[in-house]
């Protein structure tokens, strides 16, 4: 079955297999092959990187204000406040 979805797929196709005939099978076939560690590690990786990407900014970090140089930021608050 392996083999017939390696030949439907047109674009890079990985197999995932701790089986190391199937993996030479999909390898002949013109799939990349993986062990189920490599994946492990690309996918605790992958997860990683994708909490980093989606943290929370900080609500002070929303704000324009906050994130203003502290000389512009003290000229804004004296403007405002003269008025």
């Amino acid at each position: 079955m392996i083999e017939k979805m390696i030949q439907k797929a047109h674009q890079e196709t990985y197999v995932v297999t701790g089986d190391e005939t199937e993996q030479w099978v999909a390898f002949g076939r013109g799939a990349w092959r993986m062990t189920p560690q490599e994946f492990y590690k690309e996918l605790v990786t992958a997860l990683d990187e994708m909490k980093d990407y989606n943290k929370e900014t900080a609500i002070g970090e929303r704000y324009l204000f906050y994130r203003l140089d502290l000389k512009v930021r003290d000229m804004l608050e004296r403007w405002r406040r003269s008025k």
